[in-house]
């Protein structure tokens, strides 16, 4: 069996599945940034795979400054409350437990890095 860019996405470094009582906890880790990513159902939302290929390669590019914490399946609507977005598939951008950004459904490449770099500004400013 292949994998799914999903998969690939899982296995990466700094890459984990949360639930809504570890999103606290997530945030407050060792990374500047923190990308929470819900994602939705794969089948009806194509762009989700899009977006798991992007955190992968923003967790390449940014090392071990961003964290990509993947919301399990069941703790979806939850935490799509948390962050304020009700979009599938969504991606928000924390520093710290400050939210930054969110990026709904796929974005280009240069939205994210922007976010990121936000991000780390404001981390570094701080």
């Amino acid at each position: 069996m292949s994998m799914t860019p999903m998969d690939y996405l899982l296995a990466s470094p700094g890459v984990r599945e949360i639930s809504a009582a570890e999103l606290d906890a997530f945030l407050d880790g060792p990374q500047a940034v923190s990308l929470v990513f819900v994602r939705g159902e794969a089948a009806r939302r194509p762009e989700t795979t899009d977006v798991a290929v992007v955190l992968r390669e923003l967790g390449r590019v940014y090392g071990d400054r961003v964290a990509v914490g993947v919301a399990r399946a069941s703790e979806e609507p939850a935490i799509r409350q948390r962050i304020g977005s009700m979009i599938v598939p969504s991606v928000a951008v924390y520093r710290g437990a400050t939210l930054v950004r969110t990026l709904p459904r796929i974005a280009d490449w240069v939205d994210y890095r922007d976010a990121v770099e936000a991000a780390l500004s404001e981390e570094s400013a701080a």
